[in-house]
């Protein structure tokens, strides 16, 4: 990545690397993310369902990328990546 990030959560899932800043309130801009792809030795942008959609805690478990919210109701999400979405 070529920036600097504040207030960072990152998780591994299979030979991805999900990194993301995170919101400060009062949510007015877009957080900045990544995705290092280790086989590719690559960085890209994460879609926007990552960019809204993860705002807090985050645990990986069984290859599965689990989003906790801390905001709204905290709902938690899961990483569909077939879809490319967050359910």
């Amino acid at each position: 990545m070529r920036m600097g990030l504040a207030r960072c959560d990152s998780a591994v899932v299979g030979n991805r690397m999900y990194v993301t800043e995170g919101w400060t309130w009062p949510f007015m801009f877009s957080t900045r993310t990544g995705i290092y792809d280790a086989e590719k030795d690559t960085w890209q942008e994460m879609s926007n369902w990552m960019r809204k959609g993860w705002t807090a805690l985050s645990v990986v478990l069984d290859d599965r990328l689990f989003l906790i919210s801390e905001h709204g109701d905290c709902p938690m999400k899961v990483h569909v990546p077939d879809l490319d979405t967050c359910q």
